[in-house]
């Protein structure tokens, strides 16, 4: 007897398969979560360097001062914006942050940084603390504004 060739799966081998995919799954989508955690947190402290970096450039260009303050005036986790001083539309705004991530300017609580013309910022300076609240001892970011202005960043271990 001839026996014709079958084509295709059985029932065992499917579930089988199903079953490896599944603890694959759950080995990986854990470790997927801590790396949406860090690219978020690593693109906010890009957004701070970004506001610093344009801040003194566009003072330099326009030979003005300008500001890089919290939106509210009070929380750098709220929003900041870059505007020249003394005017009423801001160069640019960066959104309120969420999904527990939170901006603390370390070394003297300041809510504003006023680079001059010359590129220089009109304080002593100050580091902003970037973590995420949701994972206590976790590496964040530290980005220090030196009284050149300068921007430097370095890892931080969060409270």
């Amino acid at each position: 007897m001839k026996r014709i060739g079958t084509h295709g799966f059985t029932l065992i081998e499917l579930m089988v398969t199903v079953a490896v995919f599944a603890i694959f799954a759950a080995i990986a989508i854990p470790n997927f979560t801590s790396v949406i955690q860090d690219t978020r947190l690593q693109g906010v402290g890009v957004n701070l360097v970004t506001a610093f970096n344009l801040a003194r450039s566009e003072a330099i260009k326009r030979g003005q001062t300008v500001d890089v303050k919290a939106t509210d005036g009070n929380s750098w986790t709220n929003g900041f914006t870059v505007e020249v001083s003394g005017a009423t539309t801001p160069l640019r705004t960066f959104p309120g942050l969420t999904n527990g991530i939170t901006i603390t300017a370390a070394t003297n609580g300041s809510t504003t940084i006023s680079y001059l013309a010359s590129g220089l910022i009109s304080t002593a300076g100050d580091t902003f603390q970037v973590c995420d609240s949701r994972r206590t001892g976790e590496t964040g970011r530290a980005i220090n504004v030196n009284a050149t202005g300068r921007i430097s960043t370095t890892t931080y271990a969060c409270n």
